[in-house]
């Protein structure tokens, strides 16, 4: 984009007169979600973070074995909470307002934060760990990406670990919170975690229970998402990848004039970098240099006959909620 696109936004954004906006992106494992918290990512006004619940999940799921504390910035030791839930949204709400210093060192520790390069605005704090974690260096690098979070209009957590019918409790707590629900076709979804399976070998019954699960799981999104849109209409937004893909200029607006936030130069340019390439490689869990249209349809000529059918007969429901034919 050239000078005048950069000033007009820049025009844009004072005209508005935007207040804090605070995300979550809500999606299935596999659901092509890591594409659209790129373009958040190419915001500048993002403090954009990638999956902060991974060792949530984690610790809780070892917590039934083992008591596993949290150990936060002021060097205190908290047992895991009771409520799965609750430790989830603590943390959720804790990044989305800045606060930082009460989110579990486990989080701030992980690759995801200090080794990945998920998220632009978390590159200085990266760089000052300099590769080690321990407590007394995240306790002196943590101002780093405190600073970068309060000086950031626009805060996006995106997650494939909190259901729908979770960010009610999220909204008592704070009405401001608006969630994104990021949805792709189930047969989208299970030839990608497929693909990762047959690597060790995978079963016909394994493949059935990938299939029941998942639908359960977008079933019961789906009834939450329909019940807190008519409470909440504008707090809750749903998303299919397949219609991001195949125009993603055009849906990506529609979900920044959602959100009330504009939409700058530097995400356009994004999207005509890196969803279009002649001869490229179609795959892959990069979502650099890639078709995005091809990616999503996939599913219609690598899925057996038989796959296809393990998935319609699982998730026939799944496909009328989501509107996907059958």
């Amino acid at each position: 984009m050239g000078e005048d696109s950069e000033d007009d936004y820049a025009d844009e954004r004072e005209q508005q007169g935007h207040g804090i906006q605070k995300v979550v992106l809500v999606t299935p494992y596999r659901g092509g979600s890591t594409f659209l918290g790129e373009l958040f990512n190419q915001h500048p006004d993002a403090f954009y973070w990638f999956e902060p619940l991974t060792q949530i999940a984690f610790d809780f799921k070892h917590s039934i074995k083992a008591n596993s504390p949290f150990q936060y910035d002021n060097g205190t030791l908290r047992e895991l909470p009771g409520s799965f839930s609750k430790a989830l949204r603590d943390t959720l709400s804790n990044i989305l307002n800045c606060r930082l210093s009460e989110v579990s060192q486990k989080v701030l520790k992980h690759y995801f934060v200090t080794k990945m390069d998920k998220s632009k605005k978390m590159a200085p704090y990266r760089e000052c760990l300099n590769g080690s974690n321990n407590h007394e260096k995240v306790k002196t690098c943590l101002p780093k990406l405190q600073t970068k979070c309060v000086t950031s209009s626009l805060r996006v957590i995106k997650t494939i670990r909190y259901l729908v019918h979770m960010t009610d409790d999220l909204l008592k707590q704070d009405p401001t919170v608006k969630v994104i629900h990021y949805v792709r076709d189930p047969r989208g979804i299970l030839l990608s975690v497929w693909e990762l399976e047959k690597k060790r070998g995978i079963s016909y019954d394994e493949q059935m229970q990938h299939a029941s699960t998942l639908c359960q799981r977008l079933h019961v999104d789906s009834k939450a998402f329909q019940r807190l849109k008519t409470l909440h209409p504008d707090n809750f937004y749903q998303q299919r990848y397949e219609d991001l893909s195949n125009e993603p200029e055009k849906f990506t607006k529609d979900i920044f004039r959602f959100l009330d936030v504009v939409y700058p130069p530097s995400v356009s340019d994004w999207i005509e970098k890196n969803t279009r390439v002649d001869g490229g490689r179609v795959g892959g869990m990069s979502v650099i240099k890639r078709n995005s249209s091809a990616v999503a349809s996939r599913w219609h000529t690598v899925l057996s006959a038989e796959e296809q059918m393990i998935i319609t007969s699982e998730c026939s429901q799944v496909l009328k909620d989501y509107k996907y034919s059958i």
